[in-house]
């Protein structure tokens, strides 16, 4: 993330939303941005060498920002046709149990 505080979560149905306050207030970060409105985010990923970096797996391809959020891209993969984008990663700061998350 960009900033300390900052909070993704990925969503099912609604992209993903986005606290940059540690969590006191949320918004939509994905819709009107980059991501389509109705997106189901399977997995979050943060890019270890840029810290505003992070990529969505979602039904319908991978995305990335690349400022921590504010906007995003459908990334032109080999793996847009197949869509359900569902990697196995770990992530550094995530709750068990919870949905996928990625806190600053």
């Amino acid at each position: 993330m960009a900033t300390k505080g900052t909070i993704l979560v990925g969503t099912i149905g609604q992209g993903v939303m986005m606290s940059s306050d540690d969590g006191e207030s949320w918004s939509r970060a994905s819709v009107r941005v980059g991501m389509h409105s109705d997106a189901i985010v399977k997995t979050l990923l943060p890019d270890p060498r840029r810290p505003a970096t992070v990529y969505a797996g979602t039904d319908l391809g991978l995305y990335q920002t690349d400022d921590g959020g504010g906007t995003w891209r459908l990334c032109d993969t080999p793996m847009k046709s197949v869509g359900n984008i569902t990697p196995v990663l770990s992530h550094r700061r995530a709750w068990p149990g919870s949905s996928p998350a990625w806190h600053s």
